[in-house]
């Protein structure tokens, strides 16, 4: 990577993905590309945080440890890979850590997972119902309160697919789930979900 990218603007380096970005920060330490990349992805990592943990002022610290993390670890990262999973894992595991550390919390271990005893067959539905209630910003605190409901395990995926907008590889690539259990937690995470947001508008 050349060392004329450490004299980028913002304007120009706001023109990259991801990946060139992350490129730049683990190869020439690029302050300029790191902060692109924090202000790319702050809002979405502070959400995806803030539907384990329900504290704000907590939220805002995992985040940001999460980001240090990235930085910190920037020699890391693998720039034929993708950015998103990579960051996404690194929140996830910092999260994990924070509620480990927690036990008066008494949350499930998010990494329990569920089985895969569904049948994916069942997986055939239609979920554009659930994306439109979750993307509907005048929902989005009955969202959230629905979404607390939620096993921690349905949650997560949830929010990665609706939310986030991760792929089932993505999420897999995150959760270390195979792809298989990622759809069928799906399944009844949107189901439960539906049932819910019903529930509400009685």
């Amino acid at each position: 990577m050349s060392r004329n990218f450490l004299g980028l603007s913002f304007v120009r380096l706001g023109k990259l993905n991801d990946e060139e970005l992350m490129a730049l920060v683990g190869a020439e330490d690029n302050q300029r590309a790191y902060e692109v990349l924090y202000k790319r992805h702050r809002r979405a990592v502070m959400s995806y945080i803030g539907n384990m943990i329900y504290d704000k002022t907590v939220v805002e610290e995992v985040s940001q440890e999460a980001f240090f993390k990235v930085y910190r670890h920037r020699s890391q990262y693998q720039i034929d890979k993708k950015f998103r999973p990579w960051l996404w894992t690194i929140a996830r595991n910092t999260t994990l850590d924070y509620l480990r550390k927690k036990r008066d919390l008494l949350l499930e271990d998010i990494s329990s997972g569920e089985d895969e005893r569904d049948s994916i067959s069942l997986i055939e539905d239609d979920s554009s119902n659930v994306e439109e209630l979750i993307l509907r910003k005048a929902d989005a605190q009955r969202v959230h309160e629905v979404l607390k409901k939620l096993p921690d395990a349905q949650r997560e995926v949830l929010t990665l697919a609706s939310l986030s907008e991760m792929s089932y590889e993505e999420i897999s690539e995150i959760t270390g789930k195979s792809i298989s259990s990622i759809k069928s937690v799906l399944f009844r995470a949107r189901k439960k979900f539906i049932e819910e947001m019903s529930k509400e508008e009685e």
